[in-house]
């Protein structure tokens, strides 16, 4: 998000991703690397097709790329005996395959066995109602469940808002956030909010850049308006 708003130096840019890449593999969250994999896909692809992609981003990544492959080539015994590649390969070898990788698992069965909550909620807490003592693992799953229709259709339209304002283009990020969140329940991340309200505030604070500027450019050629 912010490497849209702000020219990124390369290196800056080409070390987050690579940090944040280790953190995402070291979680071994497979929702979040599927995740994780799809946004950076997306934004570099993006990038690169509407031609604003910095050019040295692109050549660096691409001689980092032959730099992996070469050294994947080269040392493939090393590299498949490391544990979080070990790990990594495991968690996403049994995508599909885990007790908890169903709706059952992750609390979707309650939206068909308990209907009389979908349209003002069951309000968050005391799962034990619904025969678990587990959370519903879905951001709009639980959305739907804890507030009802009329909750989902509240933060749903606080989100379409936020992404609204500043032209959509971070659609793809709340796409994708939103796609983690299918096994996952996003609403109690800190993180999510903050990113939201900085998505909603930006065309807010350039507006009033500008009517600022018009202002002052009014007064110094005699205008009032």
């Amino acid at each position: 998000m912010i490497s849209q708003r702000k020219k990124l130096k390369a290196g800056l840019y080409l070390t987050s991703v690579f940090s944040t890449l280790i953190l995402c593999f070291s979680s071994l969250s497979k929702a979040a690397i599927i995740a994780y994999a799809g946004m950076l896909f997306y934004y570099s692809f993006i990038k690169i097709m509407a031609k604003t992609f910095d050019k040295r981003v692109f050549i660096y990544l691409l001689i980092v790329t032959l730099i992996i492959s070469a050294a994947y080539y080269f040392n493939r015994e090393v590299i498949a005996s490391n544990q979080l590649y070990i790990s990594v390969m495991n968690r996403v070898s049994t995508i599909g395959m885990d007790r908890d990788d169903n709706l059952a698992g992750r609390g979707y069965y309650r939206l068909i066995h308990y209907p009389q909550y979908l349209i003002f909620g069951a309000g968050e807490g005391e799962y034990s109602r619904f025969g678990y003592y587990i959370e519903f693992h879905s951001t709009l799953g639980n959305v739907l469940m804890s507030y009802g229709i009329i909750g989902l259709f509240l933060y749903l339209a606080s989100i379409m808002f936020a992404i609204k304002n500043n032209g959509w283009k971070d659609a793809y990020i709340i796409f994708f956030i939103f796609l983690y969140g299918l096994t996952h329940n996003g609403i109690r991340n800190t993180l999510l909010w903050i990113l939201v309200a900085s998505i909603s505030g930006e065309d807010i604070n350039t507006n009033a850049v500008k009517y600022s500027s018009l202002g002052k450019e009014g007064l110094l050629n005699g205008r009032s308006d």
